[in-house]
């Protein structure tokens, strides 16, 4: 969802707002390999700009803010989460637990504007 998104945003509104995205895998396949995803057009979500896209996980404290202070993100939709019926717990723990406590984090910093779904 993140990347559908993240594409959106930035071919709606090119000059209004800087669109950066931030993400684990840079790669579409390697996040979604194991997902069908025969109804989402590959190209919306595969054509990515590396300079306005971030490889970082979130639970990576130092490396978000460096991110977050650097680019003067002002504005936050935080769309990561993982099902209740994903077989690992410590990793729906770490994403939607640990994640979410960098970004709130982040939000005393120069982000204004803070979009959370969980």
């Amino acid at each position: 969802m993140g990347r559908i998104l993240f594409n959106y945003l930035a071919e709606k509104y090119p000059t209004k707002y800087q669109v950066f995205g931030i993400d684990q895998h840079l790669n579409i396949s390697t996040r979604y390999q194991s997902i069908n995803i025969d109804n989402i057009k590959i190209k919306s979500i595969s054509s990515i700009s590396t300079d306005k896209f971030f490889q970082c996980d979130v639970t990576d404290r130092t490396k978000l803010h460096k991110i977050i202070q650097e680019q003067k993100i002002e504005i936050i939709i935080h769309l990561a989460a993982l099902l209740a019926n994903y077989a690992d717990i410590d990793k729906i723990s770490h994403v939607n637990i640990d994640e979410p406590k960098n970004i709130f984090e982040a939000r005393t910093m120069l982000v204004n504007t803070l979009f959370f779904l969980n």
